[in-house]
């Protein structure tokens, strides 16, 4: 529902203030929530009739909130500059949805006026995250930025967002760090046109990265327990949900004595959060030696550590193992 020019002054006063005044990612990521609707570019009245409620599209006027809209993207972009990559993160998802053109609600037409009408917005929105992209040092920002822009790259109708996303994009650093936390966190952009293609890519390009990631560390299970735990507790701290399965099985695929030497840190210090992902090292272990497997298996189930065992009874019941343990 469309704002008031002074409810939403109060509310660029009121998210000023509480910005200011607390230091806590979290609420701050709150009251992005906040001022998330102010950037809104298209919206949906309700108007009952009767027993019905009709919905009716209805486009933002560019020039009517600019000033508005300016003062909130403000706010937002020094929110880019926060030390949490949570926070960060937030910030730049709001840019994003800022950058998208309308679309047209329930099939309401919008016009090459309108959508052009929005450029100037989406140039500054492109500047910041332009800015933002070539001063941090952050891995997974950088993935991000590179995944924000993927779409307007490749599907945006405006030639000149496309343009400047393409560009952004390839100045990207893509170096072996953020492949291995691209890796790690499974953050890999859809092809829908190419699916096939695309998923063998990334099949390989993980591949390659468990290969290199042995080679720096050394090949020794200490220092692979070590670096995969500093990068998940990284991803947990800043409560970011990880899809590591894959990673993990071809790393542990690729040398089963390490990927053993690496299980038996973790049942020697469950308190480190690789612990809730041992099923995966134990099903890339499987594919290249059953036994070593089972043995692994037999050892973590005596232990009777929870965290342990629920892990081996995920992978169990979800991951097809249903390879039997000697009793």
């Amino acid at each position: 529902m469309y704002k008031s020019f002074e409810y939403s002054s109060q509310i660029i006063t009121f998210v000023e203030k509480e910005i200011n005044n607390h230091t806590d990612p979290k609420y701050t990521c709150s009251l992005l929530d906040i001022l998330d609707p102010i950037l809104e570019k298209e919206i949906i009245f309700d108007k009952p009739i009767g027993a019905e409620i009709q919905f009716i599209p209805y486009p933002i006027p560019y020039k009517n909130t600019k000033e508005i809209r300016r003062k909130a993207i403000l706010l937002i972009e020094a929110q880019l500059k926060s030390e949490s990559t949570k926070l960060t993160l937030r910030a730049l998802k709001s840019l994003s949805q800022a950058l998208r053109s309308p679309t047209g609600f329930y099939g309401r037409k919008v016009s090459t006026d309108e959508i052009e009408s929005w450029l100037p917005e989406q140039r500054k929105i492109l500047n910041i995250i332009e800015d933002i992209s070539k001063i941090t040092t952050d891995p997974i920002i950088k993935i991000q930025i590179k995944s924000s822009l993927a779409w307007h790259a490749r599907q945006t109708i405006q030639p000149e967002v496309k343009d400047k996303a393409s560009s952004i994009i390839k100045f990207l650093p893509e170096d072996f760090e953020i492949r291995l936390v691209r890796a790690i966190w499974y953050h890999y952009d859809k092809d829908y046109e190419n699916f096939k293609e695309h998923q063998e890519e990334v099949i390989q390009e993980i591949k390659e990265v468990s290969k290199g990631f042995l080679e720096k560390c050394d090949n020794e299970g200490g220092k692979v327990f070590n670096a995969l735990n500093k990068i998940i507790t990284n991803f947990k701290i800043n409560e970011i949900l990880i899809y590591p399965s894959n990673f993990l099985r071809v790393l542990c695929a690729t040398d089963k004595e390490v990927a053993s030497e690496v299980c038996n840190h973790i049942m020697s210090d469950t308190s480190k959060p690789l612990a809730n992902y041992l099923e995966f090292l134990l099903s890339g272990i499987r594919e290249k030696d059953e036994a070593m497997a089972i043995k692994l298996t037999e050892i973590a189930v005596d232990g009777s550590d929870p965290i342990l065992c629920h892990s081996i009874a995920e992978g169990y019941a979800h991951t097809g193992w249903a390879f039997k343990i000697k009793k």
